[in-house]
Protein backbone atom coordinates (compact mmCIF):
# COMPACT_ATOMS: atom_id res chain seq x y z
CA UNK A 1 0.00 0.00 0.00
CA UNK A 2 2.92 2.60 0.81
CA UNK A 3 4.39 2.75 -2.72
CA UNK A 4 0.81 3.11 -4.38
CA UNK A 5 0.12 6.04 -1.35
CA UNK A 6 3.87 7.74 -2.45
CA UNK A 7 2.67 7.00 -6.69
CA UNK A 8 -0.55 8.85 -5.85
CA UNK A 9 0.54 11.07 -4.15
CA UNK A 10 3.63 12.28 -6.99
CA UNK A 11 0.81 12.39 -9.49
CA UNK A 12 -1.27 14.72 -7.85
CA UNK A 13 1.51 17.13 -7.11
CA UNK A 14 3.88 16.95 -10.10
CA UNK A 15 0.90 16.02 -12.90
CA UNK A 16 -2.17 18.37 -11.08
CA UNK A 17 -4.22 14.88 -10.81
CA UNK A 18 -7.51 15.01 -8.34
CA UNK A 19 -8.16 11.99 -6.21
CA UNK A 20 -11.11 10.95 -8.69
CA UNK A 21 -8.39 10.99 -11.59
CA UNK A 22 -6.07 8.66 -9.46
CA UNK A 23 -8.39 6.33 -8.48
CA UNK A 24 -10.01 6.29 -11.50
CA UNK A 25 -6.99 5.27 -13.76
CA UNK A 26 -6.16 1.90 -15.10
CA UNK A 27 -2.71 0.06 -16.45
CA UNK A 28 -3.95 1.29 -20.18
CA UNK A 29 -3.88 4.82 -19.19
CA UNK A 30 0.09 4.60 -18.20
CA UNK A 31 1.97 5.06 -21.40
CA UNK A 32 5.68 4.79 -21.26
CA UNK A 33 7.77 4.82 -24.21
CA UNK A 34 11.96 5.44 -24.37
CA UNK A 35 11.48 7.44 -20.98
CA UNK A 36 8.49 9.41 -22.00
CA UNK A 37 5.69 9.20 -19.42
CA UNK A 38 1.85 10.02 -20.48
CA UNK A 39 -0.78 9.55 -18.21
CA UNK A 40 -3.89 9.61 -19.59
CA UNK A 41 -7.44 11.12 -17.38
CA UNK A 42 -10.04 9.35 -19.26
CA UNK A 43 -13.28 11.02 -17.22
CA UNK A 44 -13.83 13.69 -14.85
CA UNK A 45 -15.99 15.77 -13.43
CA UNK A 46 -16.17 18.18 -16.87
CA UNK A 47 -15.05 17.42 -20.11
CA UNK A 48 -11.63 19.82 -19.68
CA UNK A 49 -10.80 16.95 -16.92
CA UNK A 50 -10.20 14.57 -19.61
CA UNK A 51 -6.48 15.36 -20.51
CA UNK A 52 -3.00 13.86 -20.68
CA UNK A 53 -0.18 14.39 -18.65
CA UNK A 54 2.95 14.44 -19.95
CA UNK A 55 4.81 13.09 -16.81
CA UNK A 56 8.64 12.77 -17.56
CA UNK A 57 8.65 17.17 -18.47
CA UNK A 58 6.58 17.83 -15.26
CA UNK A 59 8.29 15.61 -12.46
CA UNK A 60 11.92 15.11 -11.90
CA UNK A 61 13.80 12.47 -13.30
CA UNK A 62 14.44 10.12 -10.24
CA UNK A 63 10.53 10.42 -9.17
CA UNK A 64 9.84 9.42 -13.29
CA UNK A 65 12.00 6.12 -13.10
CA UNK A 66 10.65 5.39 -9.50
CA UNK A 67 6.92 5.91 -11.15
CA UNK A 68 7.85 3.35 -14.20
CA UNK A 69 9.32 0.93 -11.46
CA UNK A 70 6.15 1.46 -9.64
CA UNK A 71 3.74 0.92 -13.13
CA UNK A 72 6.10 -2.13 -14.14
CA UNK A 73 5.21 -4.18 -11.16
CA UNK A 74 1.89 -3.49 -11.37
CA UNK A 75 1.92 -4.91 -15.10
CA UNK A 76 3.79 -8.15 -13.49
CA UNK A 77 1.58 -8.92 -11.19
CA UNK A 78 -1.18 -10.22 -14.02
CA UNK A 79 1.14 -11.85 -16.06
CA UNK A 80 0.23 -14.79 -14.33
CA UNK A 81 -1.60 -17.04 -16.66
CA UNK A 82 -4.89 -16.94 -14.77
CA UNK A 83 -5.65 -13.47 -15.68
CA UNK A 84 -4.96 -14.29 -19.34
CA UNK A 85 -8.05 -12.87 -20.23
CA UNK A 86 -7.72 -9.70 -17.98
CA UNK A 87 -7.17 -6.08 -20.31
CA UNK A 88 -5.08 -3.50 -19.06
CA UNK A 89 -7.83 -1.37 -19.25
CA UNK A 90 -9.82 -3.48 -16.87
CA UNK A 91 -7.33 -3.12 -14.29
CA UNK A 92 -6.80 -0.56 -11.96
CA UNK A 93 -3.38 1.23 -11.22
CA UNK A 94 -3.95 1.72 -8.07
CA UNK A 95 -5.54 -1.34 -6.24
CA UNK A 96 -5.16 -4.45 -3.82
CA UNK A 97 -2.06 -6.64 -5.22
CA UNK A 98 -3.41 -9.48 -7.54
CA UNK A 99 -6.65 -8.03 -8.13
CA UNK A 100 -7.71 -5.63 -10.75
CA UNK A 101 -10.52 -3.80 -8.81
CA UNK A 102 -9.60 -0.42 -8.13
CA UNK A 103 -9.46 1.24 -4.49
CA UNK A 104 -12.07 2.93 -3.07
CA UNK A 105 -11.50 6.54 -1.86
CA UNK A 106 -11.78 4.68 1.66
CA UNK A 107 -8.80 2.46 1.27
CA UNK A 108 -6.29 5.01 -0.70
CA UNK A 109 -6.57 8.69 -0.61
CA UNK A 110 -8.60 9.40 2.91
CA UNK A 111 -5.33 7.22 4.94
CA UNK A 112 -2.95 9.77 2.73
CA UNK A 113 -5.00 12.99 4.07
CA UNK A 114 -4.49 11.07 7.79
CA UNK A 115 -0.42 11.59 6.88
CA UNK A 116 -0.62 14.59 5.80
CA UNK A 117 -2.46 15.97 8.45
CA UNK A 118 -0.19 13.97 11.26
CA UNK A 119 2.74 15.40 9.44
CA UNK A 120 1.57 18.73 8.30
CA UNK A 121 -1.30 19.83 10.62
CA UNK A 122 -4.19 21.59 10.49
CA UNK A 123 -7.17 20.61 7.53
CA UNK A 124 -4.87 20.21 4.82
CA UNK A 125 -6.48 17.67 2.11
CA UNK A 126 -5.66 15.56 -0.77
CA UNK A 127 -6.14 18.90 -2.93
CA UNK A 128 -3.69 20.80 -1.80
CA UNK A 129 -1.06 18.29 -3.74
CA UNK A 130 -3.20 19.72 -7.18
CA UNK A 131 -3.12 23.04 -5.45
CA UNK A 132 0.75 22.96 -5.42
CA UNK A 133 0.82 21.53 -8.68
CA UNK A 134 -0.36 24.49 -10.40
CA UNK A 135 0.81 27.07 -8.28
CA UNK A 136 4.42 25.95 -9.29
CA UNK A 137 3.63 25.41 -12.96
CA UNK A 138 2.90 28.59 -13.00
CA UNK A 139 5.64 30.06 -11.68
CA UNK A 140 7.56 27.44 -13.98
CA UNK A 141 6.11 28.70 -17.04
CA UNK A 142 6.88 32.27 -16.24
CA UNK A 143 10.49 31.08 -15.04
CA UNK A 144 10.78 29.36 -18.51
CA UNK A 145 9.71 32.81 -20.49
CA UNK A 146 11.82 34.91 -18.45
CA UNK A 147 15.70 34.09 -17.95
CA UNK A 148 16.98 34.89 -14.42
CA UNK A 149 13.40 34.66 -13.01
CA UNK A 150 14.39 31.00 -11.34
CA UNK A 151 17.44 32.67 -9.32
CA UNK A 152 15.11 34.84 -7.58
CA UNK A 153 13.46 32.54 -5.78
CA UNK A 154 13.96 30.88 -2.28
CA UNK A 155 13.85 27.35 -4.74
CA UNK A 156 15.79 28.46 -7.59
CA UNK A 157 17.79 24.92 -6.47
CA UNK A 158 15.05 23.12 -6.99
CA UNK A 159 14.82 20.08 -9.97
CA UNK A 160 12.02 21.74 -11.56
CA UNK A 161 13.80 25.70 -12.05
CA UNK A 162 16.36 24.05 -13.27
CA UNK A 163 17.67 25.26 -17.08
CA UNK A 164 16.80 21.85 -18.58
CA UNK A 165 13.82 21.17 -17.01
CA UNK A 166 12.81 25.08 -17.73
CA UNK A 167 13.96 24.11 -21.80
CA UNK A 168 11.64 20.46 -21.28
CA UNK A 169 9.00 22.17 -20.59
CA UNK A 170 9.46 24.94 -23.35
CA UNK A 171 9.52 22.59 -25.70
CA UNK A 172 6.16 20.58 -24.33
CA UNK A 173 4.84 24.71 -24.43
CA UNK A 174 5.91 25.77 -27.25
CA UNK A 175 6.83 22.75 -30.19
CA UNK A 176 10.12 22.00 -31.83
CA UNK A 177 10.44 25.44 -33.27
CA UNK A 178 9.09 27.61 -30.90
CA UNK A 179 5.82 28.56 -32.73
CA UNK A 180 4.23 29.57 -30.15
CA UNK A 181 6.40 31.82 -27.77
CA UNK A 182 4.54 32.53 -25.22
CA UNK A 183 1.21 33.62 -26.93
CA UNK A 184 -1.13 31.02 -25.30
CA UNK A 185 0.59 30.27 -21.87
CA UNK A 186 -2.52 30.56 -20.08
CA UNK A 187 -4.81 28.43 -21.90
CA UNK A 188 -2.23 25.64 -22.27
CA UNK A 189 -1.75 25.85 -18.60
CA UNK A 190 -5.47 25.72 -18.62
CA UNK A 191 -5.30 22.25 -20.44
CA UNK A 192 -2.95 20.98 -19.08
CA UNK A 193 -4.41 21.33 -15.80
CA UNK A 194 -8.06 20.21 -16.97
CA UNK A 195 -9.71 23.69 -15.99
CA UNK A 196 -13.22 24.57 -17.48
CA UNK A 197 -12.49 27.91 -17.50
CA UNK A 198 -9.41 29.83 -17.90
CA UNK A 199 -10.68 32.06 -14.53
CA UNK A 200 -10.36 29.70 -12.74
CA UNK A 201 -6.74 28.87 -13.33
CA UNK A 202 -6.39 32.86 -12.55
CA UNK A 203 -8.28 33.56 -9.93
CA UNK A 204 -7.54 30.94 -7.84
CA UNK A 205 -3.62 30.83 -8.05
CA UNK A 206 -3.37 35.18 -7.54
CA UNK A 207 -0.90 34.23 -4.56
CA UNK A 208 1.82 32.86 -7.28
CA UNK A 209 1.86 36.71 -8.67
CA UNK A 210 3.68 38.09 -5.90
CA UNK A 211 6.91 37.14 -6.91
CA UNK A 212 5.82 37.53 -10.81
CA UNK A 213 4.84 41.20 -10.29
CA UNK A 214 7.97 41.76 -8.24
CA UNK A 215 9.93 40.71 -11.06
CA UNK A 216 8.13 42.59 -13.40
CA UNK A 217 8.71 45.64 -11.63
CA UNK A 218 12.31 44.88 -11.36
CA UNK A 219 12.34 44.60 -15.51
CA UNK A 220 10.10 47.75 -15.78
CA UNK A 221 12.86 49.82 -13.76
CA UNK A 222 16.05 47.93 -15.10
CA UNK A 223 16.65 46.30 -11.90
CA UNK A 224 15.45 49.92 -9.32
CA UNK A 225 13.27 52.91 -9.69
CA UNK A 226 14.45 55.69 -12.06
CA UNK A 227 15.36 58.77 -10.29
CA UNK A 228 14.59 61.95 -12.44
CA UNK A 229 17.94 64.62 -12.16
CA UNK A 230 16.27 67.83 -12.58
Amino acid sequence: WGKQAAASVMLAFYGGLRSADVLGLTLKDVDIDHGEVRVTVSAGKTAAATRSIPLDVLAPPRMVEWFMTFVEARHQQFADPRFKGWKINQIALFGPRDNPDRYTREALIDPIIGLMREHLGGEVDFHLLRHSFVSWLMLRVYAMRHPGFAETLPQKAATMFQPEALAQLRQLFDGEVHLRAGTDDHILMKDLVGHEDLRTSILHYTHTLDWIHADLMRRAYNEGPRVKVG
